[in-house]
């Protein structure tokens, strides 16, 4: 049986998944393993007694004392226990004997099985006048013990597994009952045969040397009897032992657990995105992002954010997807758990993140570390010390942000004369002169970025709105590199009004310059200025009617080339050409219309570039 908790153990642990970081607590994550060691070990004491009235007496009094802290786990226990006095010979020898003794013993062992079968059932009844004000129903206090998340909160998936789990668990019961009384019935149908008495010899005088081989003989012949025994009474593995039927308990399990549990190709790349984020290694989420197949809405804002620090969001925005390839259902609670509140941040709209990050925390039933995580960040950034102190004080028992917190706890220290209650319980980790430096730049960011407005409807996926919070205002203020990565931003919220307006000041400043190396312009704002010489209408502006850029402004001939290519693709003449039938056939696709079949083929030829995304509408409508 004791594979049985480790199985039920793997369970628990693949269900976990993205709370891992969420939960302050690591006992409460790694509670189970408690649970389960304190199930074998009362099974073990259980065992060790050697009086059965001292059994009776240690099952009756421990479930009855161990239900409260233990809850469904004593229940199990108990269980175990039972199934082992059932199992348990009468006598020493391990034979029922047929005789008036045995016989009662029997009938009493029968008795005291089934009262300590019904005392284990009414235990939680006995129980429910104390726990009534909390427990749902006299059914949740039979499972209490479990998580909110196996209990109150599943979903379909995870009813699923543990639909599974218990049918797994009644088939082991039963495969043990069914194959010991097969092996049983077995025994008494073919009694071991009595070996025939051999006759008596008469006894003939021996000569010493003949007496002394034949001792010689006899030695010999019963080392190789015993040594034959003993190959023969050699434990083998058979279908009918316990240990086989616990092994294939725990692999029916492992498969379902691997087979029903929650599938999130993105999962591992989640994981190490969250942690770059915390250490601002945008290089590192940036080749994370590009090993997910399926990119959700978590692993493109970090890609897109990241790439927006490092100033190469204008030359490699298309070159990954923009929008999630899975259904929503499928990423729409990781979203609200994992790195949504903490974009907002990045972006600068605090107070939408510390409303995002409340909602959290209070769903979490103020268990989630993220969430406080980032409502330190924002309290920091507002100057506001004694609020971020008390979540700092929080985050020093958690897993995976004590340390960041003691770092925080340390900046504080250093940059606020302010003072609170929680100061001399916070741990400190010691800060370079340098380290100083970088917290303070990433704090004056996050307090530069101001957003176009400050109001946020918190939803499950607060990430959809991860490109509106662009300051646009005077966005002739910025610097070049960073002109471009807001022209570009611009781009992928679809605002080509906006862009247009900032974009002539842009190339006049940027052609300007002495240096022909840094006149270079990034990929994208070429195919945007492409895209504005032939299609003005696009950019709703009716003065661009016959807008040119400046002489000096240089387009890629690659770029140049590969839009000729799209736009002749997109020729009314063409959209039933071999080519479109070919990308429409590799998409799977049964569009009727012909111009929407075009636009279609020019997203598969040309999905890393621009051109495609804009043209929403039949390509002679512009």
């Amino acid at each position: 049986m004791s594979f049985v908790p480790s199985a039920l153990l793997s369970i628990q642990i693949a269900n976990v998944e993205y709370y891992v970081f969420e939960y302050f607590d690591v006992a409460f994550l790694f509670s189970f393993v408690f649970q389960y060691s304190f199930v074998l070990l009362f099974a073990l004491i259980f065992d060790a007694l050697r009086s059965e009235r001292g059994r009776a007496a240690f099952l009756t009094l421990g479930v009855l004392l161990c239900f409260p802290i233990f809850g469904v786990f004593a229940l199990l226990a108990a269980t175990f226990c039972l199934l082992k006095e059932a199992t348990r010979p009468v006598d020493a020898a391990g034979k029922i004997a047929k005789t008036v003794k045995n016989a009662n013993s029997n009938v009493k062992r029968r008795n005291r099985l089934a009262f300590l079968a019904l005392w284990t059932l009414a235990v939680p009844t006995l129980y429910w006048p104390l726990f009534s004000g909390t427990a749902r129903s006299l059914g949740a206090l039979y499972v209490a013990g479990l998580t909110e998340e196996t209990v109150s909160q599943r979903d379909t998936a995870s009813d699923q597994i543990y639909a599974a789990f218990l049918g797994a668990l009644l088939a082991y019961f039963v495969a043990v009952a069914v194959l010991d009384a097969l092996r049983r019935t077995a025994e008494r149908r073919s009694p071991r045969p009595a070996q025939p008495e051999r006759p008596e010899r008469p006894l003939k005088p021996a000569s010493p040397q003949r007496s002394t081989q034949k001792s010689k003989k006899a030695a010999k012949a019963q080392t190789l009897e015993t040594s034959q025994t003993a190959q023969t009474a050699r434990p083998t593995l058979s279908f009918d032992s316990t240990a086989t039927i616990s092994a294939l308990a725990l692999l029916t399990l492992a498969l379902v657990v691997v087979r029903l549990s929650v599938y999130t190709p993105d999962f591992a790349a989640l994981c190490g995105i969250a942690r770059a984020l915390d250490r601002e290694d945008w290089e590192e989420i940036v080749r994370l992002e590009a090993t997910v197949a399926a990119p959700s809405n978590p692993t493109i804002t970090a890609r897109v954010l990241a790439l927006s620090r490092l100033g190469r969001l204008a030359d490699e925005l298309y070159l990954r997807p923009l929008a999630p390839t899975r259904p929503l259902q499928h990423y729409q609670t990781t979203t609200f758990s994992m790195l949504g509140d903490r974009f907002l941040y990045e972006y600068g709209v605090v107070n939408p993140a510390m409303r995002a990050a409340s909602n959290n925390y209070v769903v979490k039933r103020e268990q989630s570390a993220w969430a406080a995580f980032t409502l330190s960040l924002c309290y920091v950034v507002e100057d506001r010390r004694a609020v971020a102190e008390r979540y700092l004080y929080r985050l020093q028992g958690t897993l995976f942000h004590r340390k960041k917190a003691a770092e925080l706890a340390a900046y504080l220290n250093a940059r606020s004369a302010e003072k609170s209650s929680f100061t001399p319980y916070l741990r400190q980790a010691p800060l370079s002169d340098e380290r100083l430096a970088e917290l303070d730049a990433s704090f004056a960011a996050v307090r530069a970025q101001k957003p176009n407005f400050d109001d946020f409807a918190t939803s499950r996926c607060v990430d959809h709105v991860r490109y509106q919070f662009v300051q646009t205002d005077d966005l002739a203020k910025f610097p070049l590199p960073e002109r471009e990565t807001r022209l570009a931003t611009l781009l992928l919220m679809r605002d080509l009004p906006t862009f247009a307006r900032y974009l002539d000041g842009y190339l006049a400043e940027k052609t300007a310059l002495a240096d022909a190396s840094q006149r270079r312009i990034p990929r994208f704002l070429q195919e945007a200025i492409l895209l504005r010489v032939h299609f003005p209408k696009i950019f709703e502006r009716p003065a661009d009617e016959r807008w040119e850029p400046p002489k000096n402004v240089e387009i890629d001939p690659a770029i140049y080339e590969r839009f000729n290519q799209c736009m002749t693709l997109l020729q009314p003449e063409n959209v039933d050409s071999e080519a479109v039938r070919a990308a429409n056939r590799a998409l799977g696709d049964r569009e009727r219309d012909g111009a929407k079949r075009a636009i279609l083929a020019a997203q598969f030829y040309f999905g890393d570039a621009l051109w495609p995304v804009v043209f929403s509408e039949p390509f002679e409508n512009y």
